[in-house]
C-alpha cells in the first residue's frame, strides 16, 4: 500500500510518539481544580517574625500560556488576585536605617512565572530539595504525562523565577531596583505558600497532586510508555485560532531505545492542527509502534479461529453426504489432525507493502498400495497440506482496519510408484480455497480506551482445482471431485456467514486487551482513525470532562 502524505495531521517526524494538550482546555482543568477545592481561593501567609509582613488576598482561578517566543521549552504561568494586601518591611531610602512596614493592595494582582520545562519525567533523585517528598511520592505512573505533572513542570520547579515583564502589580514597581526588598518577600511568601499547599496535595496553580491507581495497567489494558521524553510548545497561528485551534503542549516520546542520540532530534517546526477544539488534546503514534507494539499482538487470535475452522471442515468431511456426489464413488478427503494453537506462529512484517502477515500450514502424508492387475503393486504417496495465511493491513484516512484471510485445504499424490517398473507417474491435486476479509473499526470502548468493534466479513474470492494428470481426460473422477471441492467451499461460506462464526470471532475481537493512554488516567480516547502514513490519531479528552 502506496503511503500518502496527509494534509491535517500532524508529522511525527523521529519520534515513536506525540502527546499533544491545547493550552485551553489546561486552563480550564485548572479552573475547574480551583472551584473544587475552596482553600486554593485564599493566599495567607505570615512572617514567622510575627512583624507584620506578609500577604492575605484571595484568589481567582490561576492560567497558562504556554507560548513563549524563540523558546520552544518554556512557558508562563500567572496567579492572579482578587483582592488583599502585601505588607513587607524596608527602609524608605538609603539614609533611613530603619526599616518601615510598607503595604500594598493587591487588588487584580497578576504575579507572572517563567517555567523551562524539563527533558525527562521527574523523579526523586532529579530535584533533590526543589519538589517536596510528598509530592515526588506520587509521580510513579509510568509513561506518558499526566496533567499532574504537566504542572509540577511549569510551576513547582520554577515558582520562584518571576517573569517581571509580565507580572501586572499596580502601586509596586518591581522593575525598580529600590523594589529588590519587595521581590524578596514575595519570593520567600510564595515559597512557604507552596510548602502549605503541597501539604494538601495541591500545586501552586491548583492542580491536584494525588496519584490515580486506577490508571495502573491491568491484563485488560495495553499502553506504550515511552522510554524518552522530549517536550515543548507549539504556537498557533491566527488563522489557526479561528479555525479552532489554540497554543499546544507537546511531549514528543520515543517508544524504544535508539542508537542515536535523541537529543539531537530537533523541536517540531509548523503548526498542524494538533489540537481541534472541542478536544482537550491530540495523541499520535507511528505506524509502525502502533503495530508492532499492540496491534500484532491483539491479532494473534485470528490464527486459531482460522484453523478451528478448517477443523469443522473435517468434522463435516467425516459425515456421509446426503446428496451423495455424481459417480456415489467414495472420496476421503481428510484433514487430519488440526494444531489447535496458533504457538510457534510469528508475525512478519512487510516494510514495503506494510503488511503484517500470519501463515500457518500443515501436512501430513499417508502410504497406501494399491494391487493391480498381472501381480504388479503401485504405492501411491499422498500429502493432506492445509493452511492459513492472514495479513493484517490498516485503511488509511479511515478507523479500519482490515485482515484479509486465505485458507486453503488440498490432498494431492507425491508419487505412484510401480515397484516392478519403477515408474513415477504424474502428481494428481485437488484443492479448494477461500479468500475473504474481516473488517473491524478502532473505536472508543470501554472507559475511554480504544478497542475494536464489531467484524464485517466479505467473501472476496474462492476458487477450486482439480487436476488428474497428465492422462487426466481418461479419468471419471475429475468431476466428482470438483463437485466435492466445491461444496467445501460452500461449507466454508456458510460458516463465515452463520452468527455463530461471527459471534464468536466478535467475542474474540472484544477478549482483547484494550489500549489506554498511558501514565495514570488524565485522559480518555475519543474519534481514534489512521492518517495517510498509517499513524495512529485519537483525540483526547480530560476524564469527566
Amino acid at each position: 500500500m502506496a503511503s500518502q502524505k496527509s494534509k491535517e495531521v500532524p508529522a511525527l517526524e523521529k519520534f515513536d510518539q506525540i502527546v499533544a494538550i491545547s493550552q485551553d482546555s489546561i486552563n480550564a482543568n485548572l479552573k475547574v481544580r480551583f472551584n473544587t477545592y475552596k482553600s486554593l481561593s485564599k493566599f495567607k501567609v505570615d512572617s514567622d517574625d510575627d512583624d507584620g509582613t506578609g500577604i492575605d488576598s484571595t484568589m481567582r482561578p490561576p492560567t497558562v500560556r504556554l507560548y513563549v517566543p524563540d523558546d520552544p521549552r518554556k512557558a508562563r504561568f500567572f496567579l492572579h488576585f482578587d483582592k488583599g494586601t502585601f505588607s513587607y518591611r524596608a527602609r524608605p531610602s538609603p539614609e533611613v536605617k530603619k526599616k518601615e512596614l510598607f503595604t500594598h493592595s493587591m487588588d487584580n494582582w497578576t504575579l507572572a512565572f517563567m517555567a523551562t520545562l524539563s527533558q525527562h519525567r521527574r523523579k526523586a533523585n532529579e530535584a533533590p530539595g526543589l519538589i517536596p517528598d510528598k509530592v515526588l511520592a506520587q509521580l510513579d505512573n509510568p509513561g506518558s504525562y499526566s496533567l499532574t505533572q504537566i504542572i509540577l513542570d511549569l510551576t513547582t520547579s520554577s515558582v520562584v523565577n518571576f517573569d517581571l515583564d509580565a507580572c501586572v502589580t499596580p502601586g509596586l514597581n518591581l522593575l525598580d531596583k529600590e523594589e529588590n526588598k519587595a521581590r524578596t518577600y514575595l519570593r520567600n511568601f510564595m515559597n512557604d505558600y507552596i510548602d502549605t499547599i503541597a501539604k494538601e496535595g495541591h500545586t501552586i496553580v491548583g492542580s491536584a497532586l494525588t496519584k490515580d491507581r486506577d490508571g495502573l495497567m491491568t491484563k485488560s489494558t495495553a499502553s506504550l510508555p515511552p522510554v524518552y521524553l522530549k517536550t515543548q510548545t507549539m504556537r498557533a497561528n491566527q488563522n489557526e485560532v479561528d479555525n479552532g485551534g489554540n497554543d499546544a503542549f507537546l511531549f514528543c516520546e520515543l517508544l524504544a531505545h535508539r542508537p542515536t542520540n535523541p537529543e539531537s532530534f530537533g523541536p517540531l517546526e509548523g503548526w498542524k492542527q494538533w489540537v481541534k477544539a472541542p478536544a482537550s488534546g491530540t495523541m499520535v503514534i507511528a505506524h509502525r509502534s502502533i503495530w508492532n507494539g499492540y496491534f500484532v499482538e491483539r491479532l494473534r487470535f485470528f490464527i486459531p479461529e482460522m484453523i478451528d475452522l478448517l477443523g469443522t471442515v473435517n468434522n463435516w468431511l467425516s459425515i456421509p453426504l446426503s446428496e451423495p456426489v455424481q459417480s456415489d464413488k467414495s472420496l476421503p478427503w481428510k484433514i487430519g489432525a488440526v494444531c489447535p494453537t496458533a504457538n510457534g506462529v510469528t508475525p512478519q512484517w512487510n516494510s514495503i507493502s506494510e503488511l503484517c502477515s500470519y501463515q500457518w500450514s500443515y501436512e501430513i502424508k499417508s502410504k497406501r498400495t494399491e494391487v493391480i492387475d498381472w501381480g504388479r503393486d503401485i504405492d501411491h504417496t499422498s500429502a493432506a497440506v492445509h493452511g492459513v495465511l492472514i495479513q493484517t493491513q490498516i485503511v488509511p484516512n479511515t478507523n479500519q482496519i482490515v485482515v484479509f484471510v486465505r485458507l486453503i485445504t488440498a490432498e494431492r499424490n507425491v508419487s505412484d510408484k510401480d515397484v516392478i517398473f519403477t515408474h513415477v507417474g504424474s502428481d494428481k491435486l485437488r484443492s479448494c480455497s477461500v479468500e475473504f476479509t474481516v473488517k473491524f473499526p478502532l473505536e472508543t470502548v470501554e472507559d475511554g480506551a480504544l478497542g475494536f468493534g464489531k467484524p464485517v466479513i466479505k467473501v472476496l474470492q474462492k476458487d477450486v482445482h482439480c487436476y488428474e494428470g497428465e492422462m487426466g481426460w481418461f479419468s471419471n473422477d475429475i468431476n466428482p471431485q470438483r463437485e466435492l471441492a466445491d461444496r467445501i467451499v460452500g461449507f466454508i461460506e456458510s460458516r463465515l456467514a452463520s452468527n455463530d462464526f461471527l459471534d464468536k470471532l466478535s467475542k474474540g475481537i472484544k477478549n482483547q486487551a484494550m489500549f489506554q493512554f498511558s501514565g495514570g488516567r488524565t485522559f480518555m480516547f475519543k474519534d481514534p482513525s489512521f492518517n495517510g502514513d498509517g499513524d495512529l490519531t485519537a483525540a483526547l479528552t480530560f476524564r469527566g470532562s
